[in-house]
């Protein structure tokens, strides 16, 4: 034992990619035009520093030997590879790995990428069911980092390898970013077994999500990829350069339990004396049934309908019930989503005031407009009432708020020079009888 620690003493020391070692550690960006992993050594980014690759090679990083590889550990600040792609149109492999046992290489194949622009990549071990999620610290803008690892409103983390993997062409160096091909993700046994984490995972359902910032949400809606459960690898044959301009951070989970039903809208307006509810969805994912449900004090409920879902879909569907009992006072409307295995989903409850034969057309809508990057909402009202319209985002902090009267016939309420970051958010509409909101989706300017 002895001799074979002074063996690897010597190696190391001999091998001058020593000499940056210690800037990476002192929080340092240090740049590489060639950096050569030659048998065990070990190369560890902490305190969320950069190891810049300044070369569009794609051997610009070459292991020799099999052991030995980079470790980028560390939820926050991110221990980040820099690797200078370019226009190369490559397989660029970064030899990742986790202590000084389980190699973990995570490997992208670019194309059509125009301009000098830098790819990062990094990954980590995130806990025992996921219990870490990637985060920005003070290193890097608080912008396109997952907010939660659920399913349908409820944590899937359990489904979910622990280890997340950061692939980010968001340089602006990129006038054109590549799509990428033949992605590939590696993990440990003891990042998904039952037996020594938390996880409830079938290793040979495993696919990959990534998080998607405009919606936000895990994308796509069916996961995708090939797993090889011998070498604990999955393979995601592409991603767009669209996609990946607007997503970094991907996961692994059980395709029998993937990540998220995305309600856009649930209104109720009057029509004479009776109520027409809509409802309408981003995409659904194993979703058997809507039953609608009502109440005449927003506490107890009863079934009023049961409408099919879409089973498995990422297009816009649209729903409606018209209710046609006597509305002589508010009455409460709440969505419960049902899956095809039972599982649930209650949505937020909406009040409808009293319709009556006199009661005329009152109806509400709400949309980004990406051009003048403001948010406008319409509002078509039979008689001047007072409204108050606020508008929250994903964690329901309120971000803007007016309180308007209207004037009969249609009125237009713009929010102009809120700076606000791209994602969703949720328009709420309120008088003295009725209750409206709208999911809008907010998109920078390109």
């Amino acid at each position: 034992m002895k001799t074979s620690k002074l063996a690897y003493t010597k190696s190391y020391a001999l091998k001058y990619l020593l000499l940056f070692i210690s800037a990476i550690i002192f929080q340092s960006t240090y740049s590489q035009a060639r950096l050569i992993i030659n048998n065990a050594s070990f190369i560890k980014i902490n305190n969320g520093s950069f190891l810049v690759i300044d070369n569009s090679a794609n051997n610009a990083i070459t292991r020799i030997g099999t052991t030995g590889w980079i470790i980028s550990e560390g939820t926050i600040g991110n221990n980040r590879v820099k690797w200078k792609v370019g226009t190369t149109n490559a397989t660029f492999t970064v030899p990742f790995g986790i202590g000084t046992s389980d190699y973990l290489p995570l490997s992208i194949t670019t194309a059509g990428g125009v301009g000098s622009g830098n790819i990062i990549f990094s990954t980590f071990r995130s806990g025992i069911n996921s219990v870490s999620l990637p985060t920005a610290g003070t290193v890097i803008p608080q912008t396109m980092m997952p907010t939660n690892y659920d399913s349908n409103g409820s944590d899937n983390s359990a489904f979910g390898v622990d280890r997340f993997y950061q692939i980010d062409a968001t340089d602006a160096l990129f006038s054109t970013k590549p799509s990428l091909s033949n992605i590939i993700f590696s993990y440990t046994t003891n990042e998904f077994d039952g037996s020594l984490t938390a996880n409830t995972i079938t290793e040979g359902n495993l696919k990959a999500q990534y998080w998607e910032i405009i919606t936000p949400d895990w994308k796509p809606i069916v996961p995708i990829g090939t797993v090889n459960v011998a070498s604990n690898i999955v393979t995601v044959s592409s991603h767009s350069a669209t996609l990946l301009a607007s997503s970094k951070w991907w996961s692994l989970v059980d395709d029998s339990s993937p990540l998220p039903i995305t309600l856009l809208d649930f209104t109720g307006e009057c029509l004479t004396k009776t109520v027409e509810i809509k409802w309408s969805t981003l995409s659904e994912i194993n979703n058997e049934s809507f039953i609608l449900e009502k109440s005449n004090n927003g506490h107890l409920f009863s079934t009023l309908a049961t409408i099919e879902g879409a089973g498995t879909t990422n297009t816009l569907h649209t729903y409606s019930f018209l209710d046609e009992s006597d509305h002589k006072s508010t009455v409460y409307y709440r969505l419960i989503q049902i899956d095809f295995d039972g599982k649930s989903t209650t949505s937020p409850i909406i009040a409808v005031g009293e319709c009556t034969e006199k009661q005329q057309h009152l109806s509400t809508a709400a949309h980004f407009n990406i051009s003048q990057q403001n948010i406008q909402v319409f509002i078509d009202s039979y008689t001047p009432s007072d409204f108050s319209i606020t508008i929250h985002n994903i964690a329901g902090s309120i971000v803007a708020f007016k309180d308007i009267v209207s004037s009969i016939g249609k009125n237009q309420i713009a929010f102009d020079g809120l700076s606000l970051p791209a994602g969703i958010y949720m328009v709420a509409i309120r008088n003295h009888q009725n209750f409206f909101s709208h999911k809008i989706i907010i998109l920078n300017n390109p």
